[in-house]
């Protein structure tokens, strides 16, 4: 398994980005910036009851590394499904996200902080990636690490394209 731990900030209210998550709108921003085929969400709830996003991308695997490529084929279906509590009194809200790869024993599980910060909100993403695969997996995680840091940096970007695109 591999962990990894990221930081994104955010100049918006934990309760924007809340909202920001549960609009099916922002699946389609993320895959115009993720350059995946199609997406597709679902939303269960509300951003101030709690609510979960399914989201599912046809992803490229063009980028990928050619030993994942050879596994996979030269596209992949992912799914997200993100499950996020109600906020607190203070305004942080925890949540849990598990990302599969449709055919292929890769799994993301990772656990969400979002909280307030001096500069808007502050979301700390925890969690592990794992590839069970005989004898190639530890190799699998490890040809991915690169992959999960750029991941977060396009989701910073299409945060910021979404927040950008309703102050107009």
């Amino acid at each position: 398994m591999l962990p990894f731990n990221e930081t994104i900030e955010f100049s918006q209210s934990p309760e924007a980005v809340a909202a920001m998550y549960a609009d099916p709108q922002y699946a389609e921003i993320r895959k115009q910036e993720l350059t995946a085929d199609w997406a597709t969400a679902y939303v269960n709830g509300t951003p101030e009851a709690g609510f979960t996003t399914t989201t599912e991308f046809a992803m490229p695997t063009d980028r990928a590394p050619q030993m994942v490529q050879s596994v996979i084929g030269s596209s992949v279906t992912v799914h997200e499904a993100q499950t996020w509590e109600a906020a607190g009194a203070d305004g942080r809200r925890e949540g849990r996200a598990e990302i599969t790869v449709k055919g292929t024993p890769a799994v993301v599980s990772a656990h969400y902080r979002l909280e307030p910060s001096a500069g808007g909100s502050v979301l700390t993403v925890t969690g592990e990636l794992s590839a069970q695969v005989p004898l190639v997996g530890k190799r699998i995680e490890k040809a991915a690490e690169p992959y999960v840091a750029q991941v977060f940096g396009v989701e910073q970007r299409a945060a910021q394209r979404y927040f950008a695109e309703r102050e107009d």
